[in-house]
């Protein structure tokens, strides 16, 4: 997946904080939307400071993405837009 940029994960109940580590070595990946996506926790959220070609992050619907994961991330993912 040498181009893949755009990764749309929305509603999948599959997609756990496990899972989420493999979008991690995705380096091209500039989009991604994990909205509903029930089964991740703060801490998986979070893990998607390391990703820093991210543009743009896509949150809503997400219980575990709190006020205190999405402040994390906006100072960490400073290019990146936050949607929540």
């Amino acid at each position: 997946m040498n181009s893949l940029k755009n990764l749309t994960l929305r509603w999948c109940d599959c997609i756990t904080d496990a899972s989420l580590i493999h979008v991690l070595n995705i380096s091209t990946l500039q989009f991604l939307s994990i909205s509903g996506c029930r089964k991740l926790t703060g801490d998986g959220i979070s893990n998607l400071v390391r990703h820093r070609n991210l543009k743009m992050l896509e949150l809503t619907h997400c219980p575990n993405a709190t006020v205190k994961v999405k402040a994390y991330l906006k100072q960490n993912l400073v290019n990146c837009i936050l949607l929540d």
